[in-house]
Formats: C-alpha cells, structure tokens, sequence
C-alpha cells in the first residue's frame, strides 16, 4: 500500500463498515489513516461504529494492477421452454388499516426455459412488465428500477438444493449489460440525473449498489433471491427436499434493522398429480429491542398517526404447488406484511400462475 491518500467527506454519519467495503479496505486500515476521526458507537441493534458527520477522513490508495476486464463466453446451451407464468404483485402502505398511503400494481410474465442435455441448467426470461403506482409522483422512482430489473432480462442459472441461485452463467453479459446501462444511459436519464444534484449521496449509491450486485454470482443471485417470482420458484424445483430454512432481510419501516425469520415448511394436501405445500415465517424477537423502535416510532410516525407505539411484527406466508412428475410449480400465494399493530403497516401480496406456452 502507498502513502498516498484520497479525501471522503462525511456529510451524514456514516458506519466505519460501510466506508471500508466502498473503497476496498479495512476497517483496520481506515482507522490507522485518520487516528483523530471523530466515531461512536450506535445503540442501536448490535452497536456499530460511526463516523461522526462533517469531516474529512483520509482513505489510504491501494496500488493495484490494472487488468484488462473480459467477458467470460458462456458455454453453449440448447434450451427448451418448460412453462410460462404471469405474476401479480400489490404493494400497500397503509395508517390505523384504513387509510392508503402508497400501492403500486406489478404485473409481469416470465418464461421458464432448461438446457435439453442438462435440466439441471436454467433459464428465466423476463418478457413482460407493466406497473401502475398512486400517488403518481412516486412513479419515477419505480420505472427508474424497472430499468435496472430489465437488466436482468434473461438469467442462465443453476440452483442448489436449498432454492438458492448456484451460479449464474451468463454473468458476464449481464455485467457489461450495467456497465452500458452505467456510463451510456445513467448520463442522459433525467431522474438519475436529478437525484445527482439534489442528493449527490444517493445518486452514487445507485453506482456502487450496482457495481457490487453485478460483481460476482452469489451476490446478483441474493438479490434476485428477493424477486418473489424467483423466490418460490426455486424453492418449488426443489420439491420435497428442501428443509425449513431461515431469512435475513431488512425492516422496511425501521432503516438498519435486521430482521430474521425461521421458516418451517409443511404440506398442505398431495394426490398422484400434484403437492401443495405451505412456508411461514414468524419472526425472530430475541433481538428486537422494543424500546429503540418505539423511540423511532414517536420521532417519525407518531406525529402523523397520533396514537402510541403498539408493536412491530412480521408475517410471511406462501402457499405453492407443483407437478410431482417433475417439481415444476403450478400456482402459487403470498403474503407478506410488515406492521405496527393497527396503526401502520406495508403489506405484499403476489400471485403466480402458470399459463399456456
């Protein structure tokens, strides 16, 4: 490593975690170019290190070599459509379970495609995509991540046993799909380029978000992971031997939470044709700090609902079926609702239906 160094100004406080993954380094390294930075320790949800807001910290230069990039060349596959699905998915926001805030309607279309020598190798197709959002001014935001989505077009996989990507083949045109996307259109995209001068932070998360999601095959395929379509659909080509498993995700109405959700698996009803089986998830409390989120809660949602904290849970329900000859999925439901007990609530709900080729 050089002595050389480049500035990163801390508009907001930032965690020491975050700064180190964006440029490369440790957090070791980071703390030994700035012994005078200003850091804290957040109580909140296993204490993580800060930087303190508005300062200049210095970020050691790594002397790299600088290696032509490439393009893997996929081998080459024959593939055969298995079946066709369209998708329906209604998002909701909504205050003391009777006022909308936000929905958006998703409808989309897929065709599920395997290799003829190999049905272990995989394809999905994304051939339609139709969104209607209220209130409108949310719009934007929503067809700027269809763009992104239609990135991720056409995904040659394989899966492991658990309903999870493997690999993705097909990663390296799906890279330099982002890096067209990144320095031909993101210029010339008048949303991208307004959140550029108005919050400049969050224009350049957009870039590193999707340098690191496009970088390796485990990484795009957790994110993909989250797509309800391919979410029940790998679990479903695993028929019966995929076992209870837990998720990881996210708080939608409390940033920085993590939430964990033990998931148990059962089967609903079976005849010579068909199974149906049921996911639910109840969520995990042993590290819910109550107080924290009701904390949070008076600052930000309080003013608008009026009434007292309550309290948070999380439901997760999926109910699939699939043709036992070959695990392929038939239909499927899920509900998914994160809330404030009777005063706010954000809640999915996604259909899947298989229709004719």
């Amino acid at each position: 490593m050089s002595e050389e160094y480049k500035l990163h100004w801390v508009e907001g406080e930032e965690k020491l975690s975050a700064i180190a993954q964006k440029y490369n380094i440790s957090i070791e390294e980071l703390k030994k170019a700035n012994p005078e930075m200003r850091t804290f320790y957040s109580g909140f949800f296993g204490g993580a290190e800060y930087a303190s807001a508005m300062q200049k910290i210095r970020i050691p230069v790594v002397e790299e070599i600088v290696i032509k990039p490439t393009v893997p060349t996929m081998p080459s596959y024959h593939f055969e459509p298995l079946a066709r699905y369209r998708c329906e998915q209604l998002n909701i926001s909504r205050i003391k379970q009777e006022i909308i805030t936000f929905s958006a309607h998703i409808n989309t279309e897929y065709l599920f495609s395997a290799d003829k020598e190999d049905k272990k190798i995989l394809q999905i197709l994304l051939e339609d995509y139709q969104l209607s959002v209220e209130p409108i001014h949310f719009k934007g935001a929503f067809e700027f991540a269809k763009k992104i989505e239609e990135l991720k077009k056409k995904i040659s996989f394989s899966q492991n046993n658990k309903g999870e990507i493997r690999e993705i083949l097909n990663l390296g045109e799906l890279r330099q799909e982002w890096d067209n996307f990144k320095n031909k259109v993101l210029p010339t995209d008048a949303l991208y380029q307004s959140l550029k001068e108005q919050t400049p932070k969050q224009a350049q998360d957009v870039i590193d978000t999707g340098n690191k999601e496009f970088s390796s095959s485990q990484l795009l395929g957790s994110t993909l992971g989250k797509n309800l379509f391919f979410h029940i659909l790998l679990r479903a080509n695993v028929g019966d031997e995929l076992k209870d498993y837990t998720l990881k995700q996210f708080s939608q109405l409390f940033p920085n939470l993590e939430l964990t959700i033990p998931v148990v698996k059962s089967k609903v009803k079976e005849d010579n044709f068909t199974t149906t089986y049921r996911l639910v998830g109840t969520l995990d409390r042993t590290h819910i700090l109550e107080e924290e989120l009701e904390k949070m809660y008076n600052e930000w949602y309080k003013p608008l609902i009026k009434y007292s904290y309550t309290e948070f849970s999380y439901v997760y329900r999926i109910t699939y079926t699939i043709e036992n000859k070959n695990n392929h999925l038939l239909e499927a439901k899920a509900a998914l609702c994160e809330k404030i007990k009777n005063n706010f609530e954000a809640m999915t709900e996604f259909t899947i239906k298989q229709v004719e080729l």
